[in-house]
């Protein structure tokens, strides 16, 4: 019996269910299961040990990958990629490996917010046929350290 994987929440903020979020691409969760996570500060730090997979030129989203093969988006807030880049700052670039902690990415929370953006921000496994028996935490999330999701690969 395999042991459950873990990842670890990337921003320190409020965790609900994907499924409460208001755009459809996401509560139907159509690119993948997840949770959704009300920053309380705009950083986003790694869930796990990793690689940096996808950082698009509109800097809205990052696509990281865990030792373990498991994908992971981070999408911060919601119509974000409008913005073309403004207010979000990669602090790795496409293919670095990082450890869980470290600080990838910071956004202008209030600028954001601002603009008329939702800074929600989805935190999605995909690709999740190779996950099984999801385990999603709600609640209150410190990055890092409390443990958002937890699975068991189906391989």
């Amino acid at each position: 019996m395999s042991e459950l994987k873990k990842i670890y929440s990337p921003l320190t903020g409020r965790a609900t269910d994907i499924t409460a979020m208001a755009d459809p691409m996401f509560s139907r969760k159509i690119l993948g299961d997840g949770v959704a996570i009300e920053p309380y500060e705009g950083r986003i730090y790694a869930p796990f040990d990793g690689e940096m997979r996808v950082i698009p030129a509109t800097k809205h989203a990052l696509g990281l990958k865990a030792k373990d093969g498991t994908e992971l988006l981070i999408h911060i807030g919601t119509d974000t990629m409008k913005l073309a880049g403004e207010g979000l700052f990669p602090r790795v670039r496409q293919g670095q490996c990082f450890k869980r902690g470290e600080l990838i990415m910071e956004f202008d929370i209030e600028r954001l917010k601002s603009l008329g953006y939702s800074v929600t921000t989805p935190v999605i496994i995909t690709g999740a046929g190779n996950v099984q028996n999801m385990i999603k935490h709600m609640g209150d999330m410190t990055h890092g350290e409390t443990v958002v999701m937890e699975y068991k690969l189906n391989i």
